[in-house]
């Protein structure tokens, strides 16, 4: 029998052997990670350890703010997107409830940042995350969030 998921409409099926669930249809498209968004950045997220996820990603001229400096909102973006994918690599579906970003660090552009990403605790519905985007091991920005789970609404 499968796991309930939540929407099972939303999923890609079959499932591989171990049941992990496959990426999230209305996911294929986010402007971060979305495989099927011809826009979008297309960041690969890995774990890196369990309830871990990291990515490597060379910050386009494309999105700068100010001049030469990666936009503040795609920084949380890619924060937000990090902890997204670290709930979805262990078997969780969830929405953005709340979340602080600290700015530690202009980012510039042209530069090669890790984005990692990790799960705190879960507690029924909801979950705490925390992610942060270093360069040659420098933190740039971190942000902590709370998720609740897309089936619980």
């Amino acid at each position: 029998m499968r796991p309930n998921y939540g929407n099972a409409a939303l999923w890609e099926f079959p499932l591989s052997s171990d049941e992990t669930p496959k990426p999230w249809k209305a996911h294929r498209h986010c402007v971060v990670c979305g495989e099927q968004n011809p826009l979008g950045l297309k960041i690969h997220f890995e774990e890196s350890a369990p309830a871990k996820v990291l990515a490597n990603w060379t910050v386009r001229e494309t999105l700068q703010g100010y001049a030469g400096l990666l936009q503040g909102g795609v920084t949380a973006a890619l924060l937000d997107s990090a902890m997204v994918n670290c709930l979805r690599m262990n078997g969780s579906e969830a929405y953005t409830a709340e979340m602080c970003v600290r700015y530690l660090q202009p980012i510039p552009v042209g530069a090669t940042i890790e984005i990692h990403g990790c799960i705190q605790k879960s507690r029924k519905n909801m979950h705490w995350t925390e992610a942060s985007i270093f360069i040659n091991r420098t933190l740039m920005a971190c942000a902590t969030a709370k998720f609740i789970d897309i089936a619980q609404q």
